[in-house]
């Protein structure tokens, strides 16, 4: 609707602009998107419309591009009818999530590979950092991935240093 001659006691109705309304369609295209790689059970434990719930489990089972575009844009269409807060702080939430369980992944992993690099100056300093850690063992450890890494042999030692770091170091 677009502005109207009434009284000024009124209030006049002014349309949003041609941009806005495109950013709004986009985003929610893209929540739609991620609606669709949520996992099922999770998926299911939200309170969605029936219709769009069939229209997302249909997207699924979409490989082509084209055909599963013009569904993401149908599953963004009946996005706009209902309150999506929810649902965008429970992607957030979720990514965030995700974020969090890479970010230790890259530490642990750039542990490791300081303490087969480094040798015993890495040790000392994980060891200020960790005092609990088992230090015969870790030293066990790092001394059969750097013969394994040497010997060019599979890094056997190296993904059991891995994991006992990652004990380490969440526990």
């Amino acid at each position: 609707m677009y502005k109207t001659d009434k009284p000024d006691d009124e209030e006049e109705y002014v349309r949003p602009n041609k941009s806005q309304i495109k950013r709004e369609a986009a985003a929610l295209f893209e929540l739609g998107k991620r609606l669709v790689e949520l996992e099922k059970s999770t998926l299911q434990s939200l309170t969605l419309p029936n219709e769009l719930m069939q229209e997302i489990d249909h997207a699924r089972n979409i490989h082509s591009h084209t055909a599963r575009k013009r569904q993401l844009k149908l599953i963004g269409k009946l996005l706009r009818s209902i309150d999506t807060t929810e649902l965008q702080q429970l992607i957030e939430k979720r990514d965030l999530q995700h974020q969090k369980g890479i970010n230790e992944f890259h530490h642990i992993e750039k542990w490791r590979d300081r303490l087969i690099q480094q040798g015993s100056s890495a040790m000392s300093e994980f060891l200020e950092k960790y005092p609990d850690v088992d230090r015969q063992k870790l030293n066990q450890l790092v001394r059969g991935a750097v013969k394994e890494a040497n010997q060019g042999k599979p890094p056997k030692s190296a993904r059991m240093l891995f994991r006992y770091l990652r004990e380490s170091i969440d526990g």
